[in-house]
């Protein structure tokens, strides 16, 4: 069942228009202001993947999302990622799909390289179909972070890779780019810092 977006942004309208209460003039009624509406959206971006974009603690305040809403305040985020699930993907894509957002992030692979359900083969395939349902949003694709080189998660990459180009989507290897201190756990997990450093790559390519 698709996921209801979940906004990261404060309300994307703002509503100004005159002194509060009006302006008593003569004796007469007070003035009736004319309420102006303020765009504050001028771009809209959606989030959708795993654990590398959603901690998976709630009470964690450094998630990918609330960090690109705070460094881009004209940018609505919409947040289409579920922790520890890459599972199922097609399932939830739709509702980033029906988003009509100008971008879409993609982050999926980490956890599917350790379930043996869902082969490589299978999940290339996913990935696929995933990406052309999201058209015509451009597409940000983040390859799974590998940091101790598992050959087995090395090639979920490669095929997020294949048909992330096959797509025309645009790709971000976090390997190249974050360091030690930015993984955690079993290396396929950021740290808050590694969201950070990963919230900046995603920004130089919005």
């Amino acid at each position: 069942m698709p996921l209801k977006p979940r906004l990261a942004l404060p309300a994307c309208v703002a509503f100004m228009g005159g002194v509060l209460g009006g302006v008593l003039s003569g004796g007469g009624a007070a003035a009736r202001p004319t309420p102006t509406v303020v765009a504050v959206h001028a771009h809209r971006v959606a989030l959708y993947g795993d654990t590398l974009l959603e901690s998976g603690d709630p009470t964690e305040a450094v998630q990918v999302a609330t960090i690109l809403a705070d460094d881009l305040p004209t940018t609505e985020i919409l947040d289409f990622c579920v922790p520890q699930q890459a599972l199922d993907i097609l399932e939830r894509v739709h509702a980033a799909a029906d988003a009509r957002a100008d971008v879409v992030v993609v982050s999926v692979g980490a956890r599917d390289a350790t379930t043996p359900t869902v082969t490589a083969g299978v999940y290339s395939g996913q990935v696929a179909e995933m990406l052309h349902t999201l058209a015509p949003a451009r597409v940000v694709v983040i390859l799974p972070p590998n940091f101790y080189r598992n050959p087995v998660l090395q090639s979920y990459s490669d095929a997020t890779r294949s048909a992330a180009i096959e797509q025309h989507a645009t790709v971000i290897d976090p390997g190249t780019t974050l360091k030690g201190g930015d993984y955690a756990g079993d290396g396929t997990a950021l740290s808050p810092a590694g969201r950070r450093d990963l919230a900046t790559l995603i920004e130089a390519q919005l």
